[in-house]
């Protein structure tokens, strides 16, 4: 450790699959011990400090095997392994749900082999698309840090609500919503809460009253696609948490909203794809891109909108 660090911070750094938001619980309900001493949220750790944790929660390291749930493997090799997630299928346990996940699946496959794991990002349990994955804690580290760096990246498509004529840039902070628990907001003018997040958007086809939009984000808050593009009024088509799956524009006419039924029952949430991953494989230190095809359930919606 080169500089002093927030326990909590330092403790996700190392163990990403837990959050922040649990070690500061931990910490708060004095699990965590540093120096033989009850933890403080805001105490920096510095290099020889012993950190110890006695906690009752959910061990993320032992997470268990679950054949039934079978990755989608679009490469691997002996450090990384590279998936397509389903929508619907969440990343990792947490409350709730500690078997039904991603994760859960890639311990069965990848206990065959003798190896396990490690969490580099994350997807909403409701996007589909591209995720990178280590097969050793040294490998996590070298990817968190090319994603912390700008040296790894993801792009998105999404369709979202309302015909957007130009390409754009949503620059404002987004927070946590307080009032609605586990959904997320822009946070304006002088509001406290809110941490940078900016995304970048290339309108690929404008419809009569929907977008098909490329995404790129400098930053990757939670929901941040979503919550930005609900804050210029244009939420994702098919979001139940922020607005999109219900008719948000058009004409008043039968054929219209049977149209838009018939679009909303295609996603099994939001309509958004993480379709472009590219990070520099350690095994080689190469720049490499991973590509998804347009899924059908995108496929049909482009279809249904352009007919």
């Amino acid at each position: 450790m080169r500089h002093k660090e927030r326990v909590d911070v330092y403790l996700h750094r190392h163990f990403p699959e837990t959050t922040r938001t649990s070690f500061q619980k931990q910490i708060g309900k004095n699990y965590i011990y540093i120096n033989g001493k009850f933890a403080d949220k805001a105490f920096k750790l510095k290099a020889g400090d012993r950190v110890e944790i006695f906690s009752p929660f959910k061990s993320k390291t032992g997470w268990q095997a679950n054949k039934q749930i079978v990755p989608d493997i679009v490469y691997e090799d002996d450090e990384v392994i590279v998936v397509n997630k389903p929508a619907g299928l969440q990343v990792h346990p947490a409350t709730g749900n500690y078997n039904n996940t991603l994760v859960n699946g890639l311990v069965a496959y990848l206990s065959e082999k003798e190896q396990r794991p490690f969490l580099v990002h994350r997807l909403d349990k409701f996007t589909e698309g591209l995720m990178v994955f280590a097969k050793t804690k040294s490998v996590q580290e070298n990817l968190s840090d090319q994603f912390k760096k700008g040296l790894a990246g993801r792009k998105y498509k999404a369709l979202v609500w309302g015909k957007l004529n130009n390409d754009g840039t949503i620059n404002q902070p987004i927070g946590r919503d307080k009032k609605e628990g586990n959904t997320f907001r822009v946070f304006t003018g002088d509001e406290k809460g809110g941490k940078n997040a900016v995304t970048h958007y290339r309108v690929i086809k404008a419809f009569a009253f929907h977008s098909w939009v490329e995404c790129e984000l400098e930053t990757g808050r939670t929901h941040q696609i979503r919550v930005h593009f609900q804050s210029i009024g244009n939420p994702l088509v098919g979001d139940f948490e922020y607005g999109g799956n219900k008719l948000l524009f058009g004409i008043r006419d039968e054929a219209y909203y049977y149209k838009m039924e018939r679009l909303l029952g295609l996603f099994n949430g939001q309509a958004l794809l993480a379709y472009k991953l590219e990070f520099i494989l350690p095994s080689n230190n190469k720049n490499s891109e991973f590509k998804l095809d347009l899924p059908p359930d995108f496929c049909s919606a482009i279809d249904l909108l352009q007919n």
